[in-house]
């Protein structure tokens, strides 16, 4: 039972990097850079969603790349 919860929770957390941030997508191969960019992504990800509206992960992505002002709620909340 408790595997299957982990799974769970594994799962979901990739589903949430590919699908909101394109992980699959991403070409980086060689060196340190797919680590370091995995990191970068995973922060981003809890950034995302400890911020307080009521946008999902994807549009709140979205709207911090298009508003100065969300942005920046994003960054220093």
């Amino acid at each position: 039972m408790l595997c299957t919860v982990i799974g769970g929770i594994e799962n979901e957390l990739y589903w949430r990097l590919d699908v909101v941030l394109r992980e699959d997508v991403n070409r980086i191969r060689k060196g340190n850079a797919p680590p370091i960019m995995t990191a970068i992504r995973h922060v981003w990800l809890n950034v995302f969603q400890q911020e307080s509206s009521k946008l999902n992960v994807k549009r709140k992505r979205h709207k911090a790349a298009w508003d100065d002002v969300f942005r920046a709620k994003v960054l220093f909340c």
